[in-house]
């Protein structure tokens, strides 16, 4: 877990503040992202993630719909697996974002033999459930598999499981889903196997 882990005690005045460090996504390891732009404009600048992002917006969203919440988690299923927490109106992770898509879950019975996809653990929730896992495992795209391909259980068991995790560590209002593996269908099956 080193590979995501920073020992600053104070990140914002860093060296690496505003780089993408470690990341199974290729091309944007040990990325200055924040310099170039607080250089070419010349105003503070505020870095997060996307996922964080885009809980923040599901929060502001909620608040101008009265909905009584306090608290949210957005999770995002697609080329990989991000999570994002809102609480009293404030992201969660003073010191960097969360890593929700790279936690431990149980394996499905009948998945056993796949080894996984994440460059850091292989078998991590993102190397087993995000996007290019369809393709890993079956060589077609997730988007070309049949909504009852049994791939489908296995990757809603592994969702559930993130679903749980968050609600017992964070105990949200609301968990939001988003990406591209989430969809109608999708959501039915997470929802049967979350109450299985």
């Amino acid at each position: 877990m080193d590979c995501f882990l920073r020992s600053d005690r104070d990140p914002k005045n860093s060296p690496l503040y505003g780089f993408i460090t470690a990341t199974p996504k290729k091309g944007w390891s040990n990325t200055n992202f924040v310099g170039p732009i607080k250089e070419a404009l010349n105003i503070p600048v505020f870095f997060t993630t996307d996922v964080n992002g885009s809980a923040y917006g599901e929060y502001v969203l909620a608040q101008l719909f009265n909905e009584k919440i306090q608290s949210l988690v957005y999770l995002t299923i697609g080329t990989g697996i991000g999570g994002g927490a809102i609480i009293d109106g404030k992201i969660v992770g003073s010191q960097g974002h969360t890593e929700m898509g790279h936690v431990r879950v149980k394996r499905h019975p009948d998945d056993l033999d796949f080894e996984g996809i994440c460059p850091f653990h292989h078998d991590c929730l993102e190397g087993l459930a995000s996007g290019p896992t369809f393709e890993a495992r079956l060589g077609i795209k997730g988007q070309d598999v049949p909504k009852d391909h049994p791939i489908w259980d296995i990757v809603s068991y592994y969702v559930a499981q993130a679903a749980i995790q968050q609600t017992m560590i964070l105990r949200p209002d609301n968990i939001v889903f988003g990406g591209g593996v989430v969809s109608e269908p999708f959501l039915e099956k997470y929802g049967a196997t979350l109450h299985n």
